[in-house]
């Protein structure tokens, strides 16, 4: 079966043969508020630096959250952590916590709206879409 909108999905995102396509994906990325963050991290290491105290959050509970728990294995992967090695990723918000730099509250479009979370570890697609939605 081929979908409606096949002949539009590119090659390397489907089977020739119509058995399978992927149908929507993203990356895990820092999303900032720019009005409210005067440098915007570009990194995960920069989410450690001093002037993030209390502004950096998760799109919920890594433990229950697909989009947190995907943003732990983002901060393993950079942390020199593999698909098969998480720890790092834990280790890394062990410090992002430590320096009072990671807020235990979950990432909407509420609290992002609110300036309660300025640095928001999420989909792409979300933290794209808060620029659309907030654009004042």
């Amino acid at each position: 079966y081929k979908v409606t909108a096949w002949d539009k999905i590119p090659d390397s995102q489907k089977d020739a043969d119509g058995r399978w396509y992927n149908d929507y994906g993203g990356y895990v990325s820092i999303g900032c508020d720019a009005a409210r963050i005067k440098n915007c991290p570009e990194t995960f290491a920069d989410l450690l630096k001093p002037e993030y105290k209390g502004k950096v959050a998760l799109n919920g509970n890594p433990t229950k959250s697909g989009s947190a728990f995907g943003g732990v294995y983002a901060a393993a992967l950079a942390n020199k952590g593999s698909f098969g090695d998480i720890q790092p990723g834990i280790d890394f918000f062990g410090k992002l916590k430590k320096s009072g730099n990671f807020i235990p509250v979950e990432s909407t479009p509420a609290t992002v709206e609110k300036g309660e979370t300025p640095i928001s570890i999420d989909w792409d697609y979300l933290n794209a879409g808060y620029a659309d939605q907030f654009k004042g």
